[in-house]
């Protein structure tokens, strides 16, 4: 076992990387390092200790988040989609009899009374609710038509349709251990893909504004150069000497519904790999030292000084 793994998993030198058949619950489940807590560290240090460490804070969703995991269903995986996936349904027009609910189950189960148009609303929302317990999604009509309709915008870009058309196969998982460190890491790639001789790594992105100098300002923001690096890296470790190509589809989701595909700059890759390298040095320091706090919070000489816009030019 390795770093705390509950199941076995492969040895794996430095410098190699396998290729597992891990369910999704089986990647988070996994204590090998990965590519959101190592950017979590670059980030924000304490947090990443809270998080990852401590396990005293859970990783934060917001509404775009579980937006972004439901679009990365129905396109990657949309037969998972249709099974987990189920839309309430609106209530009805006509306003809802006096009648309480238990004095309508009650005509209903002793065949006093036809169920009513509300009764079967009311059926619906209890099995809606069931299937949510369960571990299902329940989705308004206009969530679920926003989430199809982006997945059918990607599906026809002529660039992102090619690439998922490729050989291969979506949601593969990689432990892969980096040689540098020694550190095991794990990467879940969106799909992962044949072109000859090269491998191709299409990572799907939902997001507010794919057109490309815009998309470029989320790349820099949101840490996908360092992402596409550290994936690209383990990738290389799977298929050595194979060239690796990193390809983002960029899946807007405001409407009209857009989308953008292209390989990521070779330069913004180098970049990335500077910064997850840095990372992994800083993780392997914090971990000798056990100091997870901010470089500022350290700092004897911190002088407290207002922005420079603020000063008169």
């Amino acid at each position: 076992m390795d770093g705390g793994d509950a199941v076995s998993i492969p040895d794996i030198e430095p410098g190699e990387a396998v290729l597992v058949d891990w369910p999704a619950d089986r990647y988070f489940a996994s204590a090998a390092l990965s590519r959101s807590e190592l950017w979590l560290l670059h980030k924000d240090p304490p947090r990443y200790h809270a998080i990852v460490v401590e396990r005293s804070m859970s990783w934060p969703e917001s509404k775009d988040m579980k937006l972004g995991t439901l679009i990365h269903l129905a396109v990657l995986e949309p037969a998972l989609f249709m099974s987990t996936v189920r839309v309430r349904p609106d209530q009805p027009s006509r306003p809802r009899p006096k009648k309480s609910r238990d004095q309508m189950a009650s005509e209903r189960a002793f065949g006093i009374a036809r169920p009513s148009e509300w009764g079967a609303y009311d059926e619906a929302i209890e099995s809606l609710k069931s299937f949510e317990a369960a571990g299902g999604t329940v989705l308004s009509l206009a969530q679920a038509t926003l989430i199809t309709g982006i997945a059918q915008a990607v599906k026809t870009h002529h660039y992102a349709a090619d690439l998922l058309e490729l050989p291969g196969a979506n949601e593969q998982t990689i432990l892969w251990r980096e040689p540098d460190t020694g550190i095991l890491c794990r990467v879940r790639l969106d799909s992962l893909r044949e072109l000859g001789e090269a491998r191709v790594i299409a990572d799907l992105k939902s997001t507010r504004d794919p057109e490309p100098e815009a998309f470029g300002r989320s790349i820099a923001k949101l840490g996908y150069d360092f992402q596409a690096a550290f994936y690209t890296d383990a990738v290389q470790a799977l298929f050595p000497g194979r060239e690796i190509i990193y390809a983002i589809i960029a899946a807007g989701k405001d409407r009209p519904l857009k989308v953008s595909a292209a390989p990521l700059a070779t330069s913004a890759i180098e970049d990335g790999r500077r910064m997850y390298r840095a990372a992994l040095a800083d993780l392997v320091k914090r971990r000798q030292t056990n100091n997870w706090r901010e470089l500022w919070q350290d700092d004897r000489d911190l002088v407290f000084d207002k922005p420079k816009w603020a000063y008169p030019k």
